[in-house]
């Protein structure tokens, strides 16, 4: 059977296949690209996602959410010995509080729900649990805080000095009194979490809480900020992407953690919460690469801004003003 005749013009025959598409693909993104190009070039701010993407990449920002998912896995880890301690004491006189609190908080309840079951099954006492976890928390939550100081510090270019250790212990206690009042008022706010309203209302009570709570954390973090308000783009951001874990945490977490255990033992279940984590220490990076791009930005606009008043203030002193026209009737030069 002949082949097709190729074309006399010279041209070759159109391509067709997956090549034409991935070709049409490309020809698309270049496109997108450079209008997006343009689009930033006419105002800066349209380039501020890739000014953000360029410094978290400068400034290593998987190395430094890396880290705070470490130090935070080793926070929680007495954070639900404590825990479990509690409810495990409290569940003996008040089961069905314990019941209600272990079912509240996604992700720390899965972790506190294989303490107590090791706790009831070892035979230990809960108040050695109590012990144990409230001095392991206290340290932890030190050596938490130090880890953010220092990745807050290499993300705004601040400057590190040591600190006492008394503002030290100070800001380490209110690190760990603001994430345990958000536990608590989180536990208090999901009770009328019954219907698609007190969902959303839940949602929206717990974006701002942990909002408040991450602003009064990042207060006590350095920075470059001018007032406390710079800081409140990545801290509104940080409350909206902990509220949305925190929801996949109660509803779709759960089911996962018990299939993991089952199917992979403890380390299935080791293993989800280090992705949550890693995924709350991203989390931490962005807000701070947020905050720092902004400020930087609003920083940029103003000095422009002022430079430009200067030069056009300096361009009218400059101009001379015209001599006065002579009055009627009398000469231009002298007699």
């Amino acid at each position: 059977m002949a082949s097709a005749p190729a074309p006399d013009d010279g041209t070759e025959p159109p391509a067709h296949g997956w090549h034409s598409r991935v070709d049409h693909a490309r020809a698309r993104a270049e496109e997108a690209a450079a209008r997006y190009r343009e689009l930033a070039r006419r105002d800066p701010v349209y380039a501020l996602p890739i000014v953000a993407v360029t410094m978290y990449v400068a400034r290593q920002g998987m190395l430094l959410a890396s880290a705070i998912a470490f130090r935070t896995f080793l926070w929680l880890m007495p954070l639900a010995l404590l825990a479990a301690g509690l409810l495990t004491g409290l569940g003996r006189s008040f089961p069905l509080f314990s019941e209600r609190a272990q079912s509240t908080t996604g992700v720390a309840a899965v972790a506190r729900q294989q303490v107590v079951a090791a706790l009831e099954d070892g035979g230990q006492s809960w108040w050695v649990a109590v012990v144990v976890g409230f001095f392991g928390f206290l340290w932890t939550t030190r050596t938490l805080m130090r880890n953010l100081i220092q990745a807050t510090a290499h993300i705004w270019d601040a400057p590190t000095r040591r600190l006492p250790q008394r503002q030290v212990i100070i800001s380490s206690l209110v690190f760990a009194g603001a994430w345990l009042a958000l536990f608590f008022a989180s536990g208090l706010v999901s009770a009328i979490d019954v219907a698609p309203v007190g969902i959303a209302a839940v949602f929206a009570i717990q974006v701002m809480l942990s909002t408040v709570v991450w602003l009064v954390i990042s207060l006590r973090l350095p920075d470059r900020r001018r007032s406390w308000t710079d800081l409140l783009p990545g801290c509104l951001l940080f409350g909206l992407g902990l509220s949305l874990m925190q929801l996949v945490g109660r509803i779709y977490l759960p089911a996962r953690f018990e299939h993991s255990s089952q199917l992979y033992g403890t380390l299935g279940v080791a293993a989800v919460i280090l992705v949550w984590l890693l995924l709350l220490g991203h989390l931490t990076v962005i807000s701070a690469l947020v905050n720092r791009v902004w400020l930087d930005y609003r920083v940029d606009r103003a000095q422009q801004r002022a430079s430009a008043k200067s030069a056009s203030s300096d361009a009218g002193d400059n101009l001379t003003a015209p001599q006065p026209s002579p009055a009627p009737g009398r000469p231009t030069t002298p007699a």
